[in-house]
């Protein structure tokens, strides 16, 4: 799969006035895909961790880990690797 996004810094600073339309759209838009399911992702010392959907992908160093989770489980997993409760 290649990339799908890169966010990159801009020229010039952003400002919420300069990327405000473009969060609404993200947030609301019936084709944006950050809107259907849940997105959460973070840089950890080994290399990265993923909640999408109902996949659990953890990637340390080479290692990477796929785990289909059922409903409480993405609850537990997003409680215990995002601090955030779902």
């Amino acid at each position: 799969m290649g990339i799908l996004y890169r966010f990159e810094a801009p020229l010039n600073k952003w400002t919420i006035d300069s990327i405000y339309q473009m969060c609404v759209l993200t947030e609301t838009s019936p084709q944006s895909i950050f809107n259907k399911n849940y997105f959460l992702s973070k840089v950890t010392e080994e290399g990265r961790i993923t909640l999408l959907g109902d996949t659990l992908i953890i990637v340390k160093g080479k290692e990477l880990i796929k785990e289909k989770l059922a409903n409480h489980a993405i609850v537990e997993e997003a409680q215990r690797y995002f601090q955030l409760s779902i």
